[in-house]
Protein backbone atom coordinates (compact mmCIF):
# COMPACT_ATOMS: atom_id res chain seq x y z
CA UNK A 1 0.00 0.00 0.00
CA UNK A 2 2.85 2.41 0.83
CA UNK A 3 4.44 1.68 -2.52
CA UNK A 4 1.17 2.47 -4.31
CA UNK A 5 0.73 5.76 -2.44
CA UNK A 6 4.34 6.66 -3.25
CA UNK A 7 3.75 5.88 -6.94
CA UNK A 8 0.66 8.09 -6.99
CA UNK A 9 2.52 10.94 -5.28
CA UNK A 10 5.40 10.70 -7.74
CA UNK A 11 3.13 10.62 -10.79
CA UNK A 12 0.88 13.45 -9.55
CA UNK A 13 3.92 15.57 -8.60
CA UNK A 14 5.70 15.02 -11.92
CA UNK A 15 2.49 15.71 -13.83
CA UNK A 16 2.02 18.96 -11.88
CA UNK A 17 5.61 20.09 -12.44
CA UNK A 18 5.40 19.28 -16.14
CA UNK A 19 2.14 21.21 -16.39
CA UNK A 20 3.68 24.24 -14.68
CA UNK A 21 6.72 24.08 -16.95
CA UNK A 22 4.52 23.98 -20.07
CA UNK A 23 2.39 26.78 -18.63
CA UNK A 24 5.41 29.09 -18.52
CA UNK A 25 6.79 27.99 -21.89
CA UNK A 26 3.68 27.98 -24.09
CA UNK A 27 2.56 31.46 -25.20
CA UNK A 28 -1.20 31.00 -25.71
CA UNK A 29 -3.02 34.14 -24.56
CA UNK A 30 -6.43 32.79 -23.60
CA UNK A 31 -5.94 31.09 -20.28
CA UNK A 32 -8.64 28.44 -20.69
CA UNK A 33 -7.44 27.34 -24.14
CA UNK A 34 -3.85 27.39 -22.92
CA UNK A 35 -4.83 25.08 -20.08
CA UNK A 36 -6.67 22.66 -22.34
CA UNK A 37 -3.71 22.52 -24.71
CA UNK A 38 -1.22 22.03 -21.86
CA UNK A 39 -3.22 19.24 -20.25
CA UNK A 40 -3.66 17.44 -23.53
CA UNK A 41 0.07 17.79 -24.21
CA UNK A 42 1.02 16.62 -20.69
CA UNK A 43 -1.29 13.60 -20.93
CA UNK A 44 0.22 12.74 -24.30
CA UNK A 45 3.80 13.07 -22.98
CA UNK A 46 3.09 10.91 -19.93
CA UNK A 47 1.24 8.32 -21.99
CA UNK A 48 4.10 8.08 -24.50
CA UNK A 49 6.68 7.80 -21.73
CA UNK A 50 4.69 4.98 -20.17
CA UNK A 51 4.16 3.18 -23.47
CA UNK A 52 7.81 3.32 -24.50
CA UNK A 53 9.53 2.93 -21.12
CA UNK A 54 9.92 -0.61 -19.91
CA UNK A 55 11.42 0.51 -16.58
CA UNK A 56 8.28 2.51 -15.71
CA UNK A 57 6.10 -0.48 -16.61
CA UNK A 58 8.15 -2.56 -14.15
CA UNK A 59 7.77 0.09 -11.44
CA UNK A 60 4.00 0.66 -11.68
CA UNK A 61 1.08 -1.42 -12.96
CA UNK A 62 -0.79 -0.10 -15.99
CA UNK A 63 -4.08 0.35 -14.12
CA UNK A 64 -2.30 2.20 -11.29
CA UNK A 65 -0.55 4.46 -13.79
CA UNK A 66 -3.84 5.27 -15.53
CA UNK A 67 -5.57 5.91 -12.20
CA UNK A 68 -2.72 8.14 -10.96
CA UNK A 69 -2.69 10.02 -14.26
CA UNK A 70 -6.46 10.53 -14.02
CA UNK A 71 -6.08 11.82 -10.47
CA UNK A 72 -3.24 14.14 -11.53
CA UNK A 73 -5.28 15.46 -14.44
CA UNK A 74 -8.35 16.09 -12.28
CA UNK A 75 -6.48 17.83 -9.48
CA UNK A 76 -4.45 19.96 -11.84
CA UNK A 77 -7.47 20.84 -13.94
CA UNK A 78 -9.28 22.12 -10.86
CA UNK A 79 -6.36 24.03 -9.37
CA UNK A 80 -4.71 25.38 -12.50
CA UNK A 81 -7.66 25.92 -14.85
CA UNK A 82 -11.04 26.09 -13.12
CA UNK A 83 -9.97 28.16 -10.10
CA UNK A 84 -7.74 30.68 -11.94
CA UNK A 85 -10.24 31.17 -14.79
CA UNK A 86 -13.06 31.61 -12.29
CA UNK A 87 -11.07 34.06 -10.16
CA UNK A 88 -9.84 36.03 -13.18
CA UNK A 89 -13.37 36.43 -14.53
CA UNK A 90 -15.17 36.78 -11.23
CA UNK A 91 -16.98 40.02 -10.55
CA UNK A 92 -17.23 38.92 -6.93
CA UNK A 93 -13.46 38.61 -6.58
CA UNK A 94 -12.99 42.03 -8.19
CA UNK A 95 -15.62 43.51 -5.86
CA UNK A 96 -14.02 42.00 -2.74
CA UNK A 97 -10.61 43.32 -3.83
CA UNK A 98 -12.08 46.80 -4.21
CA UNK A 99 -13.51 46.59 -0.69
CA UNK A 100 -10.14 45.43 0.62
CA UNK A 101 -8.49 48.44 -1.08
CA UNK A 102 -11.11 50.73 0.47
CA UNK A 103 -9.54 50.32 3.90
CA UNK A 104 -8.34 53.90 3.61
CA UNK A 105 -10.54 56.56 5.18
CA UNK A 106 -13.62 57.34 3.10
CA UNK A 107 -13.49 61.17 3.13
CA UNK A 108 -16.81 61.63 1.31
CA UNK A 109 -18.65 59.27 3.67
CA UNK A 110 -17.00 59.12 7.12
CA UNK A 111 -19.53 56.51 8.29
CA UNK A 112 -18.14 54.19 5.61
CA UNK A 113 -14.55 54.54 6.72
CA UNK A 114 -12.83 51.37 5.59
CA UNK A 115 -15.60 50.52 3.15
CA UNK A 116 -17.60 51.86 0.21
CA UNK A 117 -21.12 53.11 -0.15
CA UNK A 118 -23.37 51.17 -2.50
CA UNK A 119 -23.03 53.99 -5.06
CA UNK A 120 -19.21 53.99 -4.78
CA UNK A 121 -19.12 50.20 -5.11
CA UNK A 122 -21.32 50.35 -8.20
CA UNK A 123 -19.18 53.12 -9.72
CA UNK A 124 -16.00 51.16 -8.96
CA UNK A 125 -17.42 48.09 -10.66
CA UNK A 126 -18.50 50.00 -13.78
CA UNK A 127 -15.36 52.12 -14.15
CA UNK A 128 -12.72 49.65 -12.98
CA UNK A 129 -14.04 46.29 -14.08
CA UNK A 130 -16.40 46.76 -16.97
CA UNK A 131 -14.85 49.82 -18.65
CA UNK A 132 -11.38 49.09 -17.35
CA UNK A 133 -10.75 45.59 -18.64
CA UNK A 134 -13.71 43.26 -18.94
CA UNK A 135 -15.17 44.26 -22.29
CA UNK A 136 -11.87 44.60 -24.14
CA UNK A 137 -10.55 41.33 -22.77
CA UNK A 138 -13.75 39.38 -23.49
CA UNK A 139 -13.94 40.74 -27.03
CA UNK A 140 -10.34 39.66 -27.66
CA UNK A 141 -11.03 36.19 -26.23
CA UNK A 142 -14.22 35.70 -28.21
CA UNK A 143 -12.52 36.90 -31.38
CA UNK A 144 -9.96 34.11 -30.96
CA UNK A 145 -12.76 31.65 -30.11
CA UNK A 146 -14.53 32.77 -33.31
CA UNK A 147 -17.82 33.52 -31.55
CA UNK A 148 -17.70 37.16 -32.70
CA UNK A 149 -17.39 38.85 -36.06
CA UNK A 150 -16.61 42.48 -36.86
CA UNK A 151 -18.11 44.62 -39.63
CA UNK A 152 -18.12 48.39 -40.00
CA UNK A 153 -16.89 48.98 -36.45
CA UNK A 154 -19.69 46.76 -35.06
CA UNK A 155 -19.52 43.44 -33.23
CA UNK A 156 -21.80 40.56 -34.27
CA UNK A 157 -22.31 37.06 -32.92
CA UNK A 158 -21.29 34.22 -35.25
CA UNK A 159 -23.09 30.92 -35.77
CA UNK A 160 -20.47 29.35 -33.51
CA UNK A 161 -21.35 31.92 -30.84
CA UNK A 162 -25.04 31.06 -31.22
CA UNK A 163 -24.25 27.35 -30.76
CA UNK A 164 -22.28 28.19 -27.64
CA UNK A 165 -25.25 30.17 -26.27
CA UNK A 166 -27.58 27.22 -26.92
CA UNK A 167 -25.16 24.94 -25.10
CA UNK A 168 -24.88 27.38 -22.18
CA UNK A 169 -28.68 27.56 -21.93
CA UNK A 170 -28.79 23.76 -21.81
CA UNK A 171 -26.22 23.68 -18.99
CA UNK A 172 -28.05 26.45 -17.13
CA UNK A 173 -31.27 24.43 -17.37
CA UNK A 174 -29.58 21.30 -15.98
CA UNK A 175 -28.14 23.20 -13.00
CA UNK A 176 -31.13 25.52 -12.53
CA UNK A 177 -29.01 28.65 -13.08
CA UNK A 178 -30.96 31.82 -13.68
Amino acid sequence: MKKLIFQYLVIVSLFSLTTLLFFHLIPIKIFFYKGLFIYTLTLLVFSLIFIFSSSIKKWVKTESFIAALSLAFSLNFAFFIIFPVTFERSVTVYFLNQLEKAKIKNIDYPTCSGGLTYKQAEQSLIEGYIKGKAVKKRVEEQKVAKTLDFKNDCIFITSRGKRFLKFSEFVKTIYNIR
